[in-house]
C-alpha cells in the first residue's frame, strides 16, 4: 500500500496547530473507525492505522519536523543514488501487525538493520559491530538495549564518492582541480550528515512503536514508583523515630528563670556599689580605684572597730541576761524541792490521829494565813513558768538572730556566707566581688 501524506489523511494544512491537529484527529478517528463503519472493516482498520500513524508523527515536534523535510521523499521515493531507501520505512504502511510474519514489524525492519550494516561493512575498512533485532519472542535486555543505543548515536562511515558532481581527471590545472576537490568534499559531507541523521530519525521511529520496548519502559515505570514508595515510607519511619525520641534537658543547661531575670535586670542597671562608702559608681574600674584610696581605707577601719565593739556589747548583754535568769530559775527550783522534802518527811500515822490531823489541817487551810501561803505558792508556780517561756525565746531569738546575721554576711557574687560582717568585708576586698546593687 503507497503512503498518503499525514496532513491529506487528516484533513488539515502544514501550518496547523498542535490543537487543529488533535480535533481533526478525534474527527477522523470517529468517522474512520472499524466499527462505525461495518460494511467496509478490512479498508477501513488500514485508513484508521495509517490516522493513527500521522498523529503520532504530526503530534511530536521533532518529528513532524524531520517529516517537512523528507515528506517528497517519503511519498515519492528517494531520487539518490543510495543503495537503500529507507524513506518508506518511515510509516505504518511498511508493515502489517507486530509478529514475525514476512511482513510483520519485526521481520521487515530486521532485515532492513541488516541491509544497513551490510553496506556500512563493505565501504568501511574497520570492523562494524554487528547487532541483533530480534524477534516477537526476543526480551528487551540487554541484547536490545544495546542495539538501539547503538544505533541511536549511528554515524556512517561510508564515503558517499558515487555522490561527486566533479571527476578530477577533467580538470585542466592545479588550481581548479582543487576546487573540484573542495566541491566534491561538501557534497559527501552534507550527504553523510543528512544520511547519519536520517538512520538516528529512523531508530527513534521504530522504538517508539516497538511492543518490546514499551513494555520494558512501563516495567521501568513501575520499578521507579517502587522505588520511590518504599524511599518514602523510609523517611515516614525515620521521621516517626524522630518524633518518639524524647529530648531531656540536661541538669547544666537548665536555666532558672527567676535567677535569670534578676541577673538580667541587675546588668541592665550596671551600677557599682561601695557598702563601706554607701557610693555607687557606673564602672567596675571606678569602683577599684575608689576602693584603694585612703578616705575609703580610713572609713574601713572604723567600720571595722565600731562592728567589733557591738558584737562585744551585744554578746555581753546576752550572757548577762541569760545567767540572771537562770540564777532566779535555780532559786526556785531549790525552794520548791525543799518543800517537797518536808511534805516527805511526815511519818503515816493511823486512822484516827490521820482523822484529827484531817480535821486539824482543814482548819489550818482555812485559816487566813495558809490561803496567803497557797497563793504565794501559785504565784511562785506561775513565776517559774514565766521565766521558763523567757529562757526558750531568748534562745530562740539569739537563734533567728545569728540566722538573719549569717544570712546577711553572704556574698552576692561567690554565694559564700561569713560568720562575721568583718570577715565578709575582708573577703569583698580581696576577691574584688563587689555586687550590683
Amino acid at each position: 500500500m503507497t503512503p498518503k501524506c499525514y496532513y491529506e489523511l487528516l484533513g488539515i494544512d502544514k501550518t496547523a496547530s498542535d490543537s487543529d491537529i488533535k480535533k481533526a484527529y478525534r474527527l477522523k478517528a470517529l468517522q474512520c473507525h472499524p466499527d462505525k463503519n461495518p460494511d467496509n472493516i478490512d479498508e477501513m482498520t488500514e485508513i484508521f492505522a495509517q490516522i493513527q500513524s500521522a498523529y503520532q508523527v504530526l503530534s511530536d515536534p521533532k518529528e513532524r519536523a524531520w517529516y517537512d523535510r523528507h515528506r517528497e521523499e517519503i511519498l515519492y521515493g528517494s531520487q539518490s543514488a543510495q543503495e537503500v531507501n529507507v524513506m518508506p520505512y518511515f510509516s505504518t504502511t511498511a508493515y502489517s501487525g507486530f509478529d514475525d510474519s514476512k511482513k510483520g514489524f519485526y521481520t521487515v525492519y530486521r532485515n532492513l538493520f541488516e541491509q544497513l550494516e551490510r553496506l556500512e561493512m563493505q565501504e568501511s575498512e574497520e570492523r562494524f559491530n554487528e547487532t541483533y533485532f530480534g524477534n516477537a519472542n526476543s526480551s528487551f535486555v540487554p541484547l536490545l538495549k544495546e542495539f538501539y543505543e547503538r544505533w541511536s548515536g549511528f554515524s556512517t562511515r561510508r564515503s558517499f564518492m558515487h555522490l561527486d558532481k566533479y571527476r578530477l581527471s577533467d580538470a585542466p590545472n592545479r588550481q581548479v582541480r582543487r576546487l573540484m576537490e573542495k566541491e566534491n568534499k561538501k557534497i559527501r559531507e552534507t550527504a553523510k550528515r543528512e544520511y547519519s541523521e536520517t538512520i538516528r530519525n529512523l531508530v527513534d521511529f521504530v522504538r517508539k512503536r516497538d511492543p518490546r520496548y514499551q513494555e520494558y519502559m512501563k516495567q521501568k515505570e513501575i520499578e521507579e514508583n517502587e522505588k520511590k514508595e518504599r524511599q518514602k515510607e523510609r523517611l515516614e519511619q525515620q521521621k516517626q523515630k524522630e518524633r518518639e525520641i524524647i529530648f531531656e534537658e540536661q541538669d547544666w543547661a537548665k536555666v532558672d528563670e527567676e535567677e535569670y531575670f534578676l541577673t538580667a535586670e541587675e546588668e541592665d542597671e550596671d551600677v557599682f556599689e561601695c557598702v563601706v562608702c554607701d557610693k555607687e559608681f557606673r564602672t567596675l574600674k571606678q569602683l577599684k580605684n575608689h576602693e584603694s584610696s585612703k578616705k575609703h581605707l580610713k572609713q574601713l577601719n572604723e567600720l571595722k572597730k565600731m562592728m567589733e565593739e557591738d558584737d562585744l556589747m551585744y554578746f555581753d548583754k546576752e550572757q548577762a541576761d541569760v545567767e540572771s535568769v537562770e540564777s532566779k530559775a535555780d532559786i526556785v527550783e531549790n525552794d520548791l524541792s525543799h518543800r517537797g522534802s518536808q511534805i516527805d518527811e511526815i511519818e503515816p500515822m493511823d486512822t484516827f490521829h490521820q482523822e484529827e490531823k484531817l480535821e486539824d489541817q482543814e482548819e489550818v487551810e482555812n485559816s487566813p494565813l495558809q490561803s496567803e501561803e497557797r497563793a504565794n505558792s501559785c504565784e511562785d508556780e506561775k513565776v517559774i513558768q514565766n521565766l521558763s517561756e523567757s529562757i526558750e525565746n531568748i534562745k530562740i531569738n539569739k537563734k533567728q538572730k545569728k540566722k538573719k546575721k549569717k544570712n546577711e554576711n553572704t556574698c552576692k557574687t561567690c554565694k559564700e556566707s561569713f560568720q562575721t560582717r568583718n570577715a565578709l568585708f575582708n573577703h569583698l576586698r580581696e576577691k574584688g566581688h563587689a555586687a550590683f546593687k
